[in-house]
């Protein structure tokens, strides 16, 4: 809801961007939950302890540094920065 929007800038609502927003937050439960129905019972959901694959070790540690720079930003309040 706040792509588009600068720090400082008073957020505008309108019926349009609510049903943008009700549409993609639908596709992302939707994916979530396909891959919780297809991920079969008894799959380990701890990360591996070794990664041997080079692209692997290169997707880990892209993710890692994600989450590390979101949960930095969302801790500082600076939500227009996590976009």
């Amino acid at each position: 809801m706040i792509q588009g929007t600068g720090p400082g800038q008073d957020l505008r609502l309108y019926p349009e961007k609510m049903e943008s927003c009700r549409r993609f937050a639908n596709k992302i439960w939707n994916a979530g939950r396909y891959i919780l129905l297809t991920i079969p019972l008894g799959t380990p959901i701890t990360p591996p302890e070794k990664v041997h694959s080079e692209l692997a070790q290169w997707l880990l540690h892209g993710l890692n540094d994600l989450i590390r720079r979101l949960t930095n930003r969302l801790g500082s309040t600076s939500y227009i920065r996590c976009c």
